[in-house]
């Protein structure tokens, strides 16, 4: 799949998801995927950078927790295409992954190969850790549960946006 298509079908898809609104108008992002596609940058997928991949299956914000903090990689959250998937699955999922220091994606949930792109927002390790009563979780979004009401932090980062010094820029460009 070239990075075109795949950048394509999450944006697609992440406007649809834009379009359940969670707020009202005063808020500054309706939900998650309007926060994504604010800030979001698209990411192709590269090879997991150890020897070993951790291959750790629906535990994808703990496990980016674990890597950033051990790495010291940036912590992302937004949106993962997985092409290749059974029948009736989703092909796209609330997701989270790390972007080593030359800004590629280090992902310890999903196995090398499987992925088509990434569409996410790169946090501050000051931010990841101001959140700290949710780490080990999504921060945004709410994980495997995104489509329950929203509750905390993440209503609070939806209606007012995202604080000073949350968004990591330096390894925003899509690569």
């Amino acid at each position: 799949m070239s990075a075109d298509h795949a950048e394509a079908w999450l944006a697609r898809e992440a406007d649809l998801l834009r379009t359940l609104s969670l707020g009202d108008d005063t808020w500054s992002h309706q939900n998650p995927a309007d926060l994504v596609l604010t800030h979001g940058v698209f990411w192709t997928p590269s090879p997991w950078p150890h020897a070993q991949h951790p291959e750790r299956l629906g535990e994808c914000f703990a496990a980016a927790h674990e890597w950033a903090d051990r790495e010291g990689w940036t912590y992302v959250e937004g949106l993962v295409l997985l092409p290749e998937v059974p029948p009736g699955m989703p092909h796209v999922f609330d997701h989270a992954w790390c972007l080593t220091a030359d800004g590629t994606i280090a992902d310890p949930a999903v196995p090398d190969g499987w992925a088509g792109g990434y569409l996410g927002v790169p946090y501050t390790h000051a931010f990841r850790h101001a959140m700290q009563d949710r780490a080990g979780t999504a921060l945004i979004t709410a994980g495997p549960f995104s489509r329950l009401p929203y509750i905390g932090h993440n209503t609070e980062i939806l209606r007012h946006g995202l604080p000073p010094g949350a968004l990591h820029t330096t390894t925003t460009e899509e690569n």
